[in-house]
Order: C-alpha cells, then structure tokens, then sequence
C-alpha cells in the first residue's frame, strides 16, 4: 500500500499540541450519570496480560481520554468515571514484549469498541493485544548539538528542537515518538507498532538542525526527513533507522 507525503508546519504541529492537550485535559460532562469499565487483557495467544497500561478514548460526540489504569496480575483492570459515548479500547505495553496497542493510529472513523449509554456500558470488555513490529530511530549527534550544558537550557539549544513521529496508514495525526534513551552522543526513538498494517511513515521535523540518514551518500540534511518503514513480517520484526544531527 503507498502512503502519501504528509507534511507538517509549524502551524500544524502547534495546532495537534493543542488538539492533544485538550483532549487530555478534558473533562467528562458532570451532568450525566458516568460508567464504570472493567475488562481483562489478553494476549494475541490469548493467555491474560499484567501491567498494561489501559485506557479508554472516546471517538464521539467528542474526544476524551480517561486517565490510565494498569492491568492486574489477573489481567484484570478498573477505569472509573466514564461518560456517554462511543469508545476504543487501548493498552500500552512495555517495549520488549513486542504487543502493539490496537488504538495505533486512532481516527475519527475508527470502530468502537465499547458503547457508553446512560451510564452503562456494552459491547466486548477484552483488551485483545496485537503482535507488533519494534521501531528503533537512532538520531546520532556527533558534534553535540543537542547536549544540555549548564542548569539551563540556552535559547539557541531550545531552537534544536527534534520531533519524531509516526504516521499510520491514511492516518493524518502522527503518533509522537518520545526520546525513551537519551545519549551522550545523541539519542534513540524506539515504538512498537502493529504488524497488521503493511507500512508506517517515520517523520522527523529538527529546528535549526540538519538531519539526514546514515550512509554512503554525501548529500546535504535538512530540516526534515521522512521515509515509508515497510513492517517486516518474520517472528520479532525490528526496524532500525540511524540519522545523523548537523549544522545546517
């Protein structure tokens, strides 16, 4: 399947910062009679999953993120306070499992998984985990232009700003990578992502840096890379991405 080019601007970035804090930030309506949701995790195999981090995302009438709960030794898990509406159900799972939360990618016409009405919840209460492919970006910093000195960050360090993201597929919000290990030459992005989907974007937006992946190639970086991450199909899939950080 070939994913189109999607390009972000500084507009768009503020714009998702603020879409994302608000739908974390948000409340539900105090007004309605709100509904507690239990289910269990379970693997793909089957077999129930301890200390996944679940939570529950309202697709409509509005987006609203509960606060995350972890699975118990059981597999069982609790999420309070729960209004009306319609809802995915999503975990989190830490990276050396391989298990993909099946909310990646999450849009507004994705299916629910549990309806909310009147305070009551439906539909299956069964976080089903899935296989998932590991994605390790490398961002390489040999001249340092991304190392903090001091207490405080400069402002000319606070412009070499990077952000990585993924983007499913037909999906225009990215999934944010976090730098999960910071380095002294660098740093590293690593994500487990769904092996149902045949390919994901990787998009990487560096302020005031240039960046371009590792190779025998001599062209010049810039501000922004991107590249389609065909996902593997063979038993523990990795897929890794080595960029170089530089002057521009």
């Amino acid at each position: 399947m070939r994913l189109s080019n999607f390009r972000m601007t500084h507009t768009h970035i503020l714009s998702l910062s603020l879409f994302s804090c608000c739908v974390l930030l948000a409340q539900p309506d105090s007004s309605s009679k709100l509904a507690t949701i239990a289910g269990s995790v379970r693997a793909p195999d089957g077999t129930v999953l301890a200390n996944i981090r679940v939570r529950v995302v309202r697709i409509k009438p509005t987006f609203w993120t509960s606060s995350p709960v972890d699975s118990g030794p059981s597999g069982a898990f609790t999420i309070p306070n729960v209004p009306d509406g319609s809802y995915a159900l999503c975990g989190q799972a830490r990276l050396r499992f391989l298990l993909a939360d099946p909310c990646f990618g999450l849009g507004p016409d994705t299916a629910p998984s549990i309806v909310v009405n009147r305070g009551v919840p439906s539909g299956p209460l069964t976080l089903q985990m899935e296989e998932g492919a590991l994605v390790s970006v490398r961002l390489k910093d040999p001249n340092g232009l991304l190392r903090e000195t001091g207490a405080g960050r400069s402002p000319q360090l606070a412009a070499r700003v990077v952000r990585a993201s993924l983007f499913a597929p037909g999906r225009a919000f990215p999934v944010p990578l976090d730098a999960t290990r910071p380095e002294t030459d660098g740093q590293s992005y690593l994500a487990v992502v769904p092996r149902r989907i045949p390919a994901v974007r990787l998009s990487i937006d560096a302020a005031a840096l240039s960046i371009k992946e590792e190779g025998p190639s001599t062209s010049k970086g810039e501000s922004r890379f991107e590249k389609n991450l065909p996902i593997p199909s063979q038993r523990k899939p990795r897929i890794d991405v080595t960029i170089i950080a530089d002057r521009p």
